[in-house]
């Protein structure tokens, strides 16, 4: 099983959920065969989304704010560790920002020089959330660790016991609101999400789950497909 892989898929469903599109992104290089870094995800919310009947409230990590488009810039750890040294790069981040068509050239420099200190280690959790915010746009940098939990860190960072937290509050039938029905076909989820929400929703526990739960069962389930 490749921990990172599911740690990704983690981290988008989350963010998925959250309302944001989703989607990965490979910044192209001018040599042949090489590319400038990766961003592991690249999440869009919509400043009037809305999904009422879920019943679920938006996670207060996240700091939303109405009335603004939102763009998290995220990867995703094993550990605590920063932004990549391919991220960091100013040329990286006006990559990013020519991608997601969201602001003109002229605001592109201005918010890159403002975005890019967001990304240094030592940057604060509330400055960081908060983000840089042009014409109605709010721009954030995100790290996204499952491994660990909320004090494991002072950084503003996606962790495990958030993660579970909002996932079994979305997904368990058990908590479903009247004007919400949670039972449907786990392949609609995709592959890359059906054994965890399969998993999350089929567990027959109190508690909220963890990762680690997550791992051991994905872990028994890979053994057990291949001994088919």
């Amino acid at each position: 099983m490749q921990y990172d892989k599911v740690y990704e898929a983690l981290a988008a469903l989350y963010l998925r959920l959250s309302g944001y599109f989703v989607t990965g992104l490979i910044l192209h290089s001018e040599r042949r065969g090489e590319n400038k870094g990766e961003i592991d995800w690249l999440a869009v919310r919509h400043p009037f989304h809305a999904q009422e009947a879920r019943g679920v409230a938006m996670p207060e990590f996240l700091g939303l704010k109405h009335g603004l488009t939102d763009i998290i810039l995220c990867e995703v750890k094993s550990s605590n560790r920063g932004f990549n040294k391919s991220t960091r790069k100013p040329e990286s981040v006006e990559d990013v920002l020519h991608w997601a068509g969201v602001f003109s050239d002229d605001q592109i420099g201005t918010v890159g020089r403002q975005f890019l200190p967001l990304l240094e280690d030592d940057a604060g959790y509330d400055i960081v959330r908060e983000g840089v915010t042009e014409a109605n746009v709010r721009l954030r940098p995100l790290l996204c660790c499952p491994s660990l939990s909320a004090d494991d860190t002072k950084r503003w960072c996606l962790t495990g016991d958030e993660i579970m937290r909002f996932l079994d509050e979305c997904l368990d039938p058990a908590k479903a609101p009247l004007t919400c029905r949670r039972k449907y076909g786990y392949e609609l989820w995709g592959q890359s999400f059906e054994d965890v929400v399969r998993w999350v929703k089929e567990r027959k526990k109190d508690t909220t789950p963890t990762v680690e739960e997550l791992l051991n069962h994905l872990a028994n389930l890979e053994k057990s497909r291949r001994s088919r």
